[in-house]
């Protein structure tokens, strides 16, 4: 089931902050709303920023309607793909 409300994600954010916007909506914080809304995933700040799993990607996605790749340019790997051996769509 989708979240039925979800902020866009601001150009430049990052993935833990657009997070953490979407579950204040909802009254819970990153890690609530990761367990909650996600099976229980949870995963630290840093991880989040930096290099998610895919299947985790695929999760937000599905819960927010944003695609992967949008999701993905909010971490690092997704910004700066040459340090994580990661296809450039650039």
């Amino acid at each position: 089931m989708r979240w039925p409300i979800h902020p866009p994600i601001i150009p430049g954010e990052s993935l833990f902050s657009w997070l953490r916007r979407i579950a204040y909506v909802y009254g819970l914080s990153v890690k609530g709303l990761m367990k909650a809304g996600l099976d229980g995933s949870s995963i630290k700040k840093n991880q989040l920023n930096m290099q998610p799993s895919h299947e985790l990607l695929a999760a937000i996605s599905e819960k927010t309607g944003v695609s992967e790749e949008a999701i993905r340019k909010a971490t690092i790997a997704g910004m700066l793909p040459f340090l994580f051996n990661e296809p450039s769509s650039v």
